[in-house]
Formats: structure tokens, sequence, C-alpha cells
């Protein structure tokens, strides 16, 4: 019985050892998990309002050109056709321009037909994202308009420069720009078959100025993905804790039950 006993007293006393000794992992373990989504939350928050920042910017740009050629607008097109090319080839973020008047385009840089780039104008939309435009198939194109001008401005830029500055964002977060039911990424648009992965801390802002839509998330996966890298690095001294944990407590247990032993000889 006394064999028992004591054998119950040392698994105890063992099992004991081994769970405090996990105590420094385990919390170390949850406290790393809750920071690491809170960073995640929080990179996804920011990131959606500075990319409305910065896509804005490259917006003020285009428009700030529109206030050059704007007054060109209502001028013959044989006249003012070569100072629209002069624009175009100072302002490296344009693709193109084209003259309004009365909500008809007139005059342009590129060989679209007129009344494709009037029904742009009579949509009534301020921005455009399409991928249909005659003079540059299959290519994503952005447009936009001066809008409540008799006389006016079309520009349009490349997807490539909305896609440049969602590149900038180098967070593993995945950006979309919308602009009405098309969008696009950094490494495709509404084309693809698949819109991808935004399943995890998804966010998503509004452009006040132009109408287009920021949506932010991490893939499926993503979060445990980075849990299991940021393990491999701290878990080595996390084990290191629990382990010293383990080894004072079973070397205090050990020196008790040395005293507990010799005050019993003693009294015996």
């Amino acid at each position: 019985m006394p064999f028992t006993l004591n054998t119950r007293y040392n698994l105890l006393k063992r099992l004991m050892v081994i769970a405090i000794g996990a105590v420094p992992i385990v919390s170390g373990l949850l406290v790393m998990n809750y920071h690491l989504g809170k960073k995640l939350a929080e990179t996804s928050q920011i990131s959606v309002q500075e990319a409305v920042f910065s896509v804005d910017q490259l917006l003020d740009r285009m428009v700030a050109t529109f206030d050059r050629a704007n007054d060109l607008a209502g001028k013959p097109c044989a006249q003012v056709s070569g100072k629209l090319h002069d624009i175009i080839a100072i302002s490296p973020h344009l693709r193109s321009l084209a003259l309004t008047v009365n909500g008809e385009a007139y005059c342009a840089t590129e060989k679209d037909p007129m009344a494709y780039i009037s029904a742009f104008i009579k949509s009534g939309r301020g921005t455009e994202l399409a991928f249909d435009v005659p003079s540059s198939p299959n290519a994503a194109i952005l447009r936009v308009q001066t809008p409540g001008r008799n006389s006016g401005v079309v520009g349009t830029l490349y997807g490539i420069e909305l896609r440049k500055e969602l590149k900038s964002f180098q967070t593993g977060l995945t950006l979309i720009l919308e602009f009405g039911d098309h969008y696009i990424w950094t490494d495709g648009d509404s084309r693809d078959p698949e819109r991808p992965s935004q399943d995890e801390f998804s966010e998503w802002a509004e452009s006040k100025k132009y109408g287009y839509t920021v949506r932010g998330g991490y893939s499926k996966g993503y979060t445990a993905n980075e849990f299991r890298m940021t393990i491999a690095q701290v878990l080595p001294s996390l084990a290191l804790v629990g382990v010293a944990t383990s080894l004072v407590l079973y070397l205090g247990l050990m020196r008790a039950r040395k005293a507990h032993s010799g005050t019993a000889v003693r009294d015996a």
C-alpha cells in the first residue's frame, strides 16, 4: 500500500510539474494569437483607408490635367488636337483625353468612336472601369469625366496605374478596387473566373470624391499560416521558459520533500 501511495504521489508530482511548466507555453501562444489577430485587423482597416487616399491622389492628378485641357473644349478639333496630344505627352499617368460639348464627344487623342465615348458621358457616372474600349481591346481602362459642365473632358488611364497603387501595400492583404460591377486587383480583374479570397479580417472604405470602393481582406487560411510561422520563431524560447519553470518547481518540491523527511526522522 505505501508503495502504491508513493507511486501515485510521484506521478501526480510529475504531472503537476509538467502542467505548470506548460502554462508559460500555452499562455504565450494565446497572447501571440491575440496580438496577431489584432495586428491583422488593424492593418486591414488602415490599409483600405490609405488605399482610398492613394487612389484619390492618382485621380486628383488626372483631374488636374483636365483643368489644362478644359480650356480647349468647345474649340474646333483641328485647332486643338495637337495641344491635346502635347498634354498627354507630359502626363505619363494619362492614356487619352477627349473633349465634349453638350454631352457629346467630338475630339479625342485615341481612335475610339465618338459615340462610344458619348455613351459614357450620358451615363452620368464620374468613373468607370471598362474592358471593351475599342482602341485597347482586352485592356482594363479607367475612364473619368468632369461632371456638370456643358463643355468638358473625358480622360482615361490604364488599369496598371491602379495596380501600381495597390502593389505599394506589401502587407499580405488583398485589396480590390470596385467601380460599380467591375473590379480590379494587383493580379487580375472581374473578367477572371474567380474573385480573390478576402475571407479574413475584411474591411471596406468608399471614396467620397470618385465613388469607387476599396475592399480589403486576407485570404482564407492566411492567419493560420502566419501563426504557424510565428510559432516556429518563438516556440523555442517559450519551451525554454517552460522547461526552466518546471525545473525550478521540481527542485523546490525535492527540497520540500527532503526537508519533510528530515523532520520526520528527527521526530522519530
